[in-house]
């Protein structure tokens, strides 16, 4: 974390950088197919602001198609497991 002014913190962006390489879309998918749950209604469970289409990006590992830190921590939840479990 970094003291910026006025007291706030934010997080390094080195070290959101280095969480978003770790992403695993491999787990990803894995995560969502042991949940028997389709591209669509993770979405859904995202409250669509992420499209079928990305969601199917984030998991080939397409590149640049990586969620930042806050959308792997919702996906992570909608798919009811540890962010950990996504990462490499």
């Amino acid at each position: 974390m970094t003291q910026v002014p006025g007291g706030g913190r934010f997080p390094d962006m080195k070290a959101t950088e280095q969480a978003q390489r770790a992403f695993s879309g491999a787990r990803m998918f894995a995560a969502r197919k042991a949940k028997d749950m389709t591209r669509r209604a993770l979405a859904k469970a995202l409250d669509d602001t992420v499209t079928e289409r990305t969601i199917a990006r984030y998991e080939a590992g397409e590149r640049g198609a990586c969620p930042d830190v806050n959308m792997s921590l919702r996906i992570a939840k909608a798919l009811g497991v540890e962010m950990e479990d996504l990462l490499q």
